[in-house]
């Protein structure tokens, strides 16, 4: 699979051992950390095609071990694509986003600024996660982007 990383200065990306990426998409698996910002991804997970992991500037994304995430993931807390979907201000800030051990994301399933998902949760295809889920919870049908 293509790998691309874009790194602005002082920032901080972390790949655990044993992860694994299914096929080779058009966009290839993507990293993307801005300024002061740390992406790190735990061992043992399986990264699906196309997948996108974008950290704007003082903001960092941790995603733990063992995750499973299906083809065409968005893990963003920069907004510009948030705008076009959100289309409401209280949204707009950025922030962290935490996503737990053991957490499967379905096919199209996109997390913004602020998610915290918790340990072995599970997010269907093609939701919409802005909120935080506890541990052991399965995500209820947040928007549908079609």
């Amino acid at each position: 699979s293509k790998l691309s990383i874009n790194m602005c200065c002082a920032n901080t990306i972390n790949i655990g051992e044993n992860n694994r990426t299914l096929g080779n998409g058009p966009k290839g698996f993507q990293i993307i950390c801005g300024y002061n910002s740390t992406v790190s991804i735990g061992k043992d997970g399986t990264l699906g095609v196309d997948l996108i992991i974008d950290s704007g500037d003082h903001c960092d994304i941790l995603i733990g071990d063992g995750c499973l995430f299906s083809t065409e993931v968005l893990i963003k807390n920069t907004i510009s694509e948030q705008l076009v979907w959100l289309r409401q201000t209280q949204y707009f800030t950025r922030s962290s986003i935490n996503i737990g051990n053991h957490v499967w994301l379905g096919l199209r399933v996109n997390v913004f600024s602020g998610a915290n998902v918790g340990n072995n949760s599970m997010i269907g295809a093609i939701c919409l996660r802005w909120q935080s889920i506890h541990s052991g919870k399965g995500a209820d049908f947040s928007r549908n982007l079609s």
